[in-house]
This record gives C-alpha cells, sequence and structure tokens, in this order.
C-alpha cells in the first residue's frame, strides 16, 4: 500500500526571509509589493523532491505561481540564484558576527568605566564594596551623565555624607550620586534653577529659621525681576535677621514695579 507524503508548509519566517532576500520583488517578472500579492514558490518542486529549505525558495507574485505549474528557472538562473542565496547567508553571517564582537567591546568598554569609577570610590573606602546591583546602578548613571560627572559626584557624595567605617553612611553617599549628576546637569542646562538653587542654600546657611513657602516665592520673585546671584548674596549677608531679608527683598520687587509703571 503506497503512503502519499504530506507537503509542509512554508512558514511565515521563513516566507519572511525569502522576501527580504528578494526585495520584495517578484523574481520571475519582476514587480514588487505592494504593487502585486506574493508568494514563496518552490524553485524545484515538492513533487520531484523539493524540500523547503532557503536555497529551494523563491519570491513569486500570485500570477506568476499560478500559471507556472512545475515549470523551472533555467539551468543558469537557478545556478545564479543560488550563488546569491550563498553570498547573502554568507554576508549575514559576517555581519552578525561584526555585531556579536561589538557588543562584546561595548560591555568591555561599560566594565572599564564601571571599574574606574569603583576605584574612586575606594579612595575613600576599601571597607565596603558595590552589589551586583550597584554594579548595574553604576553603569547607569555613566551612560545617563558621563564617567566624568560621575566621578565628580562621587568625590562630592562621600565627601560629605560617607563617615569612615559607617556602612550605612556609605550606602548613603553612594545613593546621593544620581542626585548630584542630575542637579549638576540641570544646573548647566537651566540657569534658573542653578540661581534658585544657590540662592536656597545660601539663605538656608545664614537664617536657620525660615518659612519655605515663602522663601521659594521671594526667589522666583527675584529671577523674575532680572536680580543677579551676586545680589542676593550681598542681600542675605548684609541682612541682620529674617524679617529685615524679606524687607529688602521687597524693597527691590517695589521699586523694579515702580521702575515698570
Amino acid at each position: 500500500m503506497s503512503t502519499k507524503t504530506k507537503r509542509k508548509g512554508i512558514s511565515k519566517t521563513m516566507r519572511f526571509e525569502v522576501f527580504k532576500r528578494d526585495y520584495f520583488t517578484c523574481q520571475y517578472c519582476g514587480q514588487k509589493a505592494p504593487d502585486i500579492v506574493l508568494c514563496v514558490d518552490h524553485i524545484n518542486p515538492v513533487k520531484e523532491g523539493g524540500d523547503n529549505s532557503i536555497f529551494n525558495l523563491i519570491t513569486s507574485c500570485f500570477d506568476c505561481n499560478s500559471g507556472k505549474g512545475v515549470r523551472k528557472l533555467t539551468d543558469r538562473q537557478e545556478v545564479q540564484k543560488q550563488q546569491e542565496q550563498l553570498m547573502l547567508l554568507a554576508e549575514r553571517k559576517e555581519q552578525l558576527e561584526l555585531m556579536l564582537q561589538w557588543r562584546k567591546e561595548l560591555e568591555e568598554i561599560d566594565n572599564y568605566q564601571i571599574n574606574i569609577a569603583i576605584n574612586e570610590i575606594q579612595k575613600y573606602t576599601k571597607a565596603f564594596e558595590l552589589s551586583e546591583t550597584g554594579r548595574t546602578r553604576m553603569k547607569q548613571m555613566i551612560q545617563e551623565f558621563s564617567l566624568n560627572s560621575v566621578l565628580e559626584a562621587i568625590e562630592i557624595a562621600y565627601t560629605r555624607y560617607y563617615q569612615k567605617g559607617k556602612e550605612k553612611t556609605f550606602n548613603l553617599a553612594f545613593e546621593k550620586i544620581g542626585g548630584i549628576c542630575y542637579n549638576k546637569q540641570r544646573n548647566e542646562n537651566d540657569p534658573v534653577y542653578s540661581f534658585r538653587s544657590k540662592a536656597y542654600n545660601i539663605f538656608k546657611n545664614k537664617f536657620t529659621v525660615h518659612n519655605e513657602e515663602k522663601l521659594r516665592e521671594a526667589i522666583k520673585n527675584f529671577v523674575n525681576n532680572n536680580e543677579t546671584y551676586d545680589e542676593f548674596y550681598t542681600i542675605v549677608n548684609t541682612s541682620r535677621n529674617y524679617s529685615d531679608f524679606f524687607r529688602k527683598i521687597a524693597i527691590i520687587s517695589d521699586s523694579t514695579v515702580d521702575e515698570a509703571g
């Protein structure tokens, strides 16, 4: 009793690879999608032993595929197609190898920069080490802000927050690195933000008791009146107390309004 070989369908992935290889163009008549409907045809028909390998598949339009029957490409065309397919596969293989090499080199650069940053931290202490989570966070910060910015932030953070031998302060300093980088970047990109940050800090250093909301509003108005940081610094240093500061700020604001009027 004879058995009939069941024809195996061509997968969607394989069809797409054939279409890409043939530039979505019918290899018999030259018409291209989307002007015509494309399908994948067998160079050597299945009933004559042809398989579904990419070497035996070709892009055809619906009309050419329907009218062709078991007709093959000429021997010359078939050999040429197979040579092109081999060259294309070889080129793709080379590109994949180059991409893998590039990715490996990027990983090596990332690790190199992370180690530089870790060495900077170890200038302050070698008692504690970064976990894998810490290394991942370090990598993210370097990618977001640059290695130089991270190194500057490490110096600030560990000088300001780390206390020798105390792991909690080691972790605190590490957590501050990203915020320091962010503020530095914002200060460089937004002079107004920089002014507000410096003005706020200089005020808090002199007057421990103050109304946060009132202070922020005063700084905002000072900036909007086009006053400089040096002028703000002078007012803070010449003010006898909290009330005297706001009196002087109000005088400047009133005089600016009068001049505008």
